[in-house]
């Protein structure tokens, strides 16, 4: 019964889609996908987590103090 309805909804997506995956191909891609996605968040949560800390000033008081800083427009 579930194969009937992973076979069907494999012809539909491809149809719907202009592609021809297979089973295992759309699997790999739905993965793919949620897996970007997860590493994207991730990303971002440390972004604003290491702002939110002040890890960003420190980077920046040490970039001044060592000459290796660089502010575009200056």
């Amino acid at each position: 019964m579930s194969l009937d309805f992973l076979n069907g909804l494999v012809t539909w997506m491809n149809g719907a889609t202009g592609v021809d995956f297979s089973v295992h191909g759309w699997i790999a891609f739905i993965f793919g996908g949620i897996g970007v996605l997860v590493l994207n968040v991730g990303l971002m949560w440390l972004v604003v987590r290491s702002n939110r800390n002040g890890h960003d000033e420190v980077a920046d008081e040490i970039g001044r103090s060592t000459g290796h800083h660089k502010v575009i427009g200056d």
